[in-house]
């Protein structure tokens, strides 16, 4: 998913004056390629212009490119197979470049520090390091502790959310005539249930299943893409079958839902900064201890999911690593 931009001829085009909580996600981006996002000034209770920073670049068009080239080649072995047509090649390509940058332009967008370890070290990262720093983190991965972490860790982020809107509520400064507001917090609540902490009960069923009374293999086969069930046929016994499509189960899961609590967390976020921004004459100490006490939860636990979905991403690497799992 690509951001859309704003084209401005200067900083000056930007009047945050008329501002609302609803222009924060906005890019702007000037004659000279410099971008611009919006922040709220939480303790000057305002709203200010930052300057939007891509998260080392050159590191990132390097791994893509060895991506694309990996793919290139996967998709050419399935087009000789016969599995896919031999002119499908680019189609495909894109469109899984493409889920990547949906990715990718989520966590380096809003990154203030890019860079920043060459900065520290002035030194710059030789061709392949980085490669060889994911291959090293492949190696340490343990995918079965890091599914097992997250059905440990859920509650407590299912407390937090609900200590969050608790908060909010505790605030008093919705008023039952603010639909607007009061709709968004219900909605979000709401939605938090049933496709946040729901689902993740389902997750959890499916873990069960496939561990204690599965369906046949053909069943979840063909939940599989190209490349994951080439890995899964080179498999000799039915107990590696089982565990991969456990791993690759949940991997496809977890990463729609924490991508979903990710998206409500900011819709919480939103709303305590359109408080903030807009009632900030009415606020008393014992609310505004309320949202603060709401924004301190939050940040907490959007930087654990963010955690988490990194992770996801070396699960995912970990699921399509032939060697992880083929004798070779």
């Amino acid at each position: 998913m690509r951001t859309d931009f704003i084209h401005i001829d200067s900083i000056e085009d930007i009047d945050t004056s008329k501002a609302s909580v609803y222009d924060l996600n906005k890019r702007y981006m000037d004659k000279n390629g410099t971008m611009y996002g919006l922040r709220f000034n939480r303790s000057q209770r305002k709203v200010e212009i930052i300057r939007i920073l891509r998260t080392s670049n050159d590191r990132a068009q390097m791994i893509r490119h060895r991506i694309r080239e990996k793919k290139k080649q996967d998709i050419k072995e399935l087009a000789e197979l016969g599995d896919i047509p031999e002119n499908s090649d680019d189609r495909l390509i894109e469109d899984e470049i493409g889920k990547e940058n949906e990715i990718d332009d989520y966590y380096t967008e809003n990154n203030d520090d890019s860079d920043s370890d060459i900065a520290a070290t002035g030194k710059t990262m030789e061709p392949g390091a980085e490669l060889s720093t994911i291959e090293t983190e492949l190696k340490k991965f343990n995918p079965d502790h890091f599914i097992k972490e997250i059905f440990d860790t859920i509650n407590t982020h299912r407390d937090r959310f609900n200590g969050v809107i608790n908060n909010i509520h505790n605030s008093k400064m919705i008023s039952p005539d603010d639909r607007e507001l009061s709709n968004m917090l219900e909605d979000t609540h709401r939605s938090l249930d049933i496709d946040g902490f729901q689902k993740i009960e389902d997750i959890i069923s499916i873990y069960r299943e496939i561990n204690e009374y599965p369906r046949p293999i053909s069943f979840y086969i063909t939940h599989l893409d190209p490349r994951c069930r080439d890995i899964l046929n080179q498999m000799q016994t039915d107990k590696q079958k089982y565990h991969y499509i456990l791993l690759y189960e949940m991997d496809q899961h977890l990463k729609h839902v924490y991508k979903k609590l990710l998206g409500f967390a900011d819709s919480l976020q939103k709303i305590i900064d359109e408080i903030e921004m807009n009632m900030a004459s009415k606020i008393n100490a014992l609310a505004r201890q309320n949202l603060k006490d709401a924004t301190f939860t939050l940040e907490t636990t959007i930087g654990e999911i963010k955690t988490v979905l990194t992770k996801l991403t070396t699960l995912e690497q970990y699921i399509k690593t032939e060697r992880n799992f083929i004798q070779q």
